[in-house]
């Protein structure tokens, strides 16, 4: 038995005492797909297909660079009525009560294009004049904003400053606040306003941040809209059916930091520790407050510098560095983590929530099938196997299985709910391991 091979059946055993379906092969997946987008692919595929049979890798692909508003609004990148569009219909992918995000975005476009769009040029628009034009569009076309009808929206826009705190009312003013930002800071030009995703050769998180802050303070549009609309309208111009993201700029950074995401991050990162069923269940205000009062696992830590800028949600900005961290070192553009993800946990594919398998079943099978509490083991066994593999020093080889007995141990203590924390001396060295991952990750 080689070296690698005795290593292997010591975890195996270990992890047999908790898990006792666990095989070699099991093992074998995790030192040949050892990138967290790899295997979180892999597992959405196999999700994917539970419904889907038929389901192939390229039709994942296709799914995570399309948008979802081709129909409606093809080139929001350049044309004004798609961007505004999509603009409109973000304001209700928060989860916010309120008219079909369809319909409201067709009858916003509409509205605009027709009444406010002059020669190019967007003109200026007040609140009560907003709601008038909304009132005849929805009697010309007799679109529905909602299944039961339009009587409560209709009340709520021929009384409209009688509400204050009215849906409608919040999103013809956000409406108003996007369309005053295009035409004072971009000449009413979606060509202008998606160029200004594209003139960064390098990219930065404050890059995406002046960007985002542009219109984080528009009402209904916190960090997680504003990022997924950036996306939403300007994903279009960039990306191709081989998922190859040319010329992108930074709108391949343009990840949304939402429940489901921000959800696997935490366990992903090691920032937090309880039931797989509790991470589940964790509504907003108690996920965005973990992510900004916890820290990264040690190994995770040792690759991570989160920044912090101060005008934005603690929470969300760390997040999102952690996306981009994990996505630098896998060499892959960060949005295609966040939509993976936000699959998995929306269960949602070819329609709205399409997957048959129960959400709080696609967390388990995602995050336990990984044995979550061994991942530093097998970080660890990947590590010494690729460095029996590069005939490394005996000493630089016995160390890594120090830390394999380590992980073993830490492993085993917290599926009895105990966390044993490292030692000083341990945190230093996990602190220093990127020079020989240096090693580890150059060429035989």
């Amino acid at each position: 038995m080689s070296p690698t091979e005795k290593l292997k059946t010591k975890v195996l055993e270990s992890i047999r005492k908790n898990f006792a379906d666990v095989t070699i092969k099991e093992i074998d997946r995790f030192i040949l797909q050892p990138t967290i987008y790899s295997r979180l692919k892999s597992r959405a595929l196999e999700l994917i297909q539970e419904t889907y049979p038929d389901a192939t890798e390229q039709d994942l692909d296709h799914w995570i660079i399309s948008t979802g508003y081709g129909g409606d609004a093809p080139r929001p990148y350049e044309n004004i009525t798609s961007l505004i569009y999509v603009y409109a219909a973000n304001l209700l992918n928060s989860g916010r009560r309120g008219p079909n995000k369809r319909a409201f975005a067709r009858l916003a476009s509409s509205v605009i294009a027709k009444y406010y769009l002059r020669e190019g040029a967007l003109s200026a628009i007040e609140i009560d004049d907003f709601a008038r034009k909304f009132l005849i569009e929805i009697d010309e076309t007799n679109i529905q904003l909602t299944e039961k009808g339009n009587q409560k929206y209709l009340n709520d826009l021929c009384n409209i400053n009688e509400n204050k705190k009215s849906t409608i009312r919040l999103l013809l003013l956000s409406l108003i606040s996007f369309c005053n930002f295009l035409r004072d800071s971009y000449r009413s030009s979606a060509i202008n306003y998606h160029k200004s995703f594209l003139n960064q050769e390098e990219t930065s998180f404050d890059q995406v941040s002046a960007k985002l802050q542009e219109i984080v303070g528009i009402k209904l549009i916190g960090v997680a809209v504003g990022m997924n609309f950036m996306k939403d309208s300007q994903m279009p111009a960039v990306a191709d059916g081989s998922l190859e993201i040319a010329n992108s700029g930074l709108i391949r950074y343009l990840v949304k930091p939402d429940m489901h995401v921000m959800r696997f991050m935490l366990y992903l990162t090691g920032r937090y520790k309880s039931s797989v069923n509790e991470l589940c269940h964790l509504t907003p205000d108690r996920f965005t407050a973990a992510y900004a009062d916890s820290k990264p696992s040690g190994i995770y830590q040792a690759r991570v510098a989160n920044q912090e800028p101060s005008d934005l949600p603690k929470g969300e900005v760390l997040c999102i560095n952690d996306i981009y961290t994990i996505a630098e070192v896998e060499s892959i553009p960060p949005i295609y983590i966040d939509r993976i993800l936000y699959l998995i946990g929306s269960g949602s594919f070819k329609g709205s929530k399409d997957l048959k398998t129960s959400q709080i079943d696609r967390y388990r099978y995602v995050l336990t099938s990984e044995y979550i509490y061994y991942r530093e083991v097998f970080f660890r066994l990947r590590r010494a196997a690729r460095l029996i593999e590069l005939k490394a020093p005996k000493v630089v080889v016995s160390n890594e299985e120090e830390w394999l007995n380590i992980e073993l141990g830490r492993a085993e203590a917290a599926l009895l709910g105990l966390y044993v924390p490292y030692t000083d001396q341990q945190q230093k060295e996990l602190d220093s391991l990127k020079e020989i991952d240096e090693l580890l990750n150059g060429e035989d």
